[in-house]
């Protein structure tokens, strides 16, 4: 069956067709109508009957929104403030008159990015999007990181820390408090602080295009911007301390912030004891990448300790494809078998059992390969990216193992 994703940002609103191999067959784009329910409630269901009149066939929907749902169904924590407190899902199925499923954006992003994207193989990926708004998603050894009230990752609406008085703009955030990370990096902030500080009405994609142009003042506005990042990203790694950093959303666009924030965040990064200067080289990184992406960055430092060794990475604004993912679980929710999805050409056999994949490889998995448990129960599916590809014939079947309960379950 294909699925069908939408991306609902603040700014637009994409939807993306994809078929059981990962192929895109149809996308498309329209602007997200700003502050009204009902009209960002008639785009997705105009993009589902494009989709549905490009392709002549059945899919199933899955949603990637900003904030996330409570356990009565009410939206709750979208910078597209329409949305809080109303039933999206309820609508939309209404609307739509069958099933949809929701996820938040940023989540999909950590997931998409954690199975075959730019944190692929890394035991935990922070990916954050830097658009209309700033958000992020975790993922943990290929699982998304949710939390006990659907909280994890919105470092946006923290301080940004180490801050200086007068150093930092104040503004008031929709959230309710003041000086949020996201209304300082986010694109919205961005283009404010350069309006108060320069005059004129440039947004994000134009300040960049400008700086890159020789601007002036453009590239100063860039310059303090890459360091506020770097900040709130030193925040994150000192507390979570990722393997890779992700970046989605348009500002994810802008190629010096691949280059500057790393080499920015080492500053605050906790190492006390350090027995030497922090040295950081830039260098490209990840299996799959061409030397040419310029988007792609490890940031290296020596082997003294504490040492750091975080990758970077510009994502390919995947959250459509992690929703796909998502819908394509839902799809098959009513199918008694572990299915092991294909993507980008990688291989799996599909058969009965637990997170069962590369069965009939004379016991060897195929690199990549991608499983999902599908059973009646939706609380059941987690894609997952086994690494490393370490097969062992058990119970007589081939099963990737990556801990040893997993073993237990084939």
């Amino acid at each position: 069956m294909l699925s069908l994703g939408v991306d609902l940002g603040g700014t637009k609103t994409e939807a993306a067709l994809l078929d059981e191999a990962g192929a895109v067959r149809w996308r498309q784009r329209t602007a997200t109508p700003a502050g009204d329910y009902g009209a960002t409630l008639s785009g997705i269901v105009e993009l589902v009957g494009a989709a549905r009149a490009a392709c002549g066939a059945d899919f199933s929907i899955g949603i990637g929104t900003p904030g996330t749902a409570t356990a009565a169904g009410l939206m709750k924590n979208c910078n597209s403030t329409c949305l809080n407190g109303r039933p999206l899902q309820r609508d939309l199925e209404a609307a739509l008159g069958r099933r949809v499923v929701l996820m938040n954006d940023a989540n999909c992003l950590a997931l998409s990015e954690a199975t075959d994207g730019a944190g692929a193989g890394a035991d935990v990926v922070f990916a954050a999007i830097l658009g209309t708004g700033a958000g992020a998603g975790i993922a943990v050894h290929g699982r998304v990181l949710g939390g006990a009230n659907g909280l994890a990752g919105e470092w946006g609406h923290n301080p940004l820390p180490f801050g200086e008085p007068g150093r930092d703009p104040a503004w008031g955030c929709y959230c309710g408090k003041s000086a949020c990370v996201e209304s300082l990096v986010s694109g919205t902030g961005l283009a404010r602080e350069h309006a108060e500080r320069h005059g004129g009405t440039l947004d994000a994609a134009a300040i960049a295009a400008q700086a890159a142009a020789g601007d002036t003042d453009c590239r100063a506005t860039l310059q303090r911007h890459s360091e506020r990042l770097a900040r709130a990203l030193a925040g994150v790694i000192n507390l979570l301390d990722p393997d890779v950093i992700v970046l989605g959303g348009g500002l994810s666009l802008m190629p010096q912030l691949y280059a500057d924030v790393p080499q920015l965040w080492g500053r605050w990064v906790f190492s006390a004891g350090a027995s030497e200067p922090r040295r950081c080289s830039a260098n490209t990184a990840a299996p799959g990448r061409t030397p040419a992406d310029p988007y792609q960055w490890r940031l290296t430092l020596p082997s003294t300790p504490p040492t750091l060794d975080a990758t970077i990475a510009r994502g390919t604004d995947r959250r459509c494809t992690g929703q796909l993912r998502h819908a394509m679980g839902a799809a098959k929710s009513n199918k008694k078998s572990a299915a092991c999805l294909r993507w980008q050409g990688r291989c799996g056999v599909s058969f009965a059992g637990w997170r069962v994949c590369c069965a009939g490889r004379s016991g060897s998995c195929a690199a990549g390969a991608i499983c999902a448990s599908v059973s009646s129960s939706a609380a059941t599916r987690r894609p997952m990216r086994w690494r490393p590809p370490n097969c062992a014939p058990i119970c007589g079947r081939a099963c990737c193992r990556t801990r040893p309960n997993m073993r237990r379950r084939c």
